[in-house]
């Protein structure tokens, strides 16, 4: 090109530039303002209190469990104590049951489990999988058990609505919360100097049918930004 002459782009690929442009923008944007409301949600605002049907009703619970309002109790009283970190949370959640006799120990334990076992969800393993990049059995295990921790009404609010992880869920739950399941049996050994006995239970049955990983992703990918 001669010295002086002007270099023009051709008009469809200056479009293409800038529309490129404006969608960097607009998924900046929308990037920032789900940064900032997770922040509110997980820090300022709590979730509303969940009123509907719960997984364990008082009118047909066994006398072997706790009632579903002790054992989200004790879940609380951790939470106050153990904000800063999961490990933190469980360690006060053990000195809570400190203070519990061996049978109250194995009610709550046996509690878990119920719980555990009621929120075998396809529908929330979809999202579990969409968060974290990948999610295996044991993987939705320790996710519930996360999950419980975060209190009662964010564990029924998000059964009921997986995408609410979006704003109060976190990538990798495989690799750093699994432990809440032997909090109780631990307590219930340095108590009464042997294991804990097993309860009776049937397998796992998930509700709803199995889905398939890609249509995971695809089913939710606005949780993909927490796995970045």
């Amino acid at each position: 090109m001669a010295r002086g002459e002007t270099c023009h782009y051709p008009a469809g690929r200056k479009f293409l530039t800038l529309q490129v442009v404006r969608l960097l923008l607009t998924s900046l944007k929308i990037f920032l303002l789900v940064f900032f409301l997770r922040v509110i949600v997980q820090r300022f605002v709590p979730l509303p209190r969940y009123d509907g049907p719960e997984l364990l009703p008082e009118a047909s619970r066994p006398a072997e469990l706790l009632p579903e309002a002790d054992f989200w109790r004790l879940i609380e009283a951790s939470r106050h104590h153990g904000l800063t970190s999961y490990n933190g949370q469980l360690s006060t959640l053990s000195e809570e049951l400190a203070g519990l006799d061996t049978l109250t120990l194995r009610r709550f334990d046996r509690t878990l489990a119920h719980l555990l076992r009621q929120s075998y969800d396809a529908r929330l393993w979809q999202a579990a999988y969409a968060v974290n990049g990948g999610c295996s059995d044991d993987c939705f295990e320790y996710f519930r058990g996360w999950l419980m921790t975060q209190g009662r009404d964010k564990f029924y609010w998000t059964l009921r609505h997986p995408r609410l992880l979006l704003l109060t869920g976190r990538s990798e739950f495989a690799q750093g919360y699994e432990g809440l399941e032997h909090v109780a049996a631990a307590q219930y050994w340095r108590k009464a100097g042997r294991r804990m006995p097993a309860a009776e239970s049937a397998p796992y049955q998930l509700k709803g049918p199995m889905f398939d990983e890609r249509a995971a992703l695809l089913r939710y990918p606005e949780l993909w930004l927490l796995v970045w």
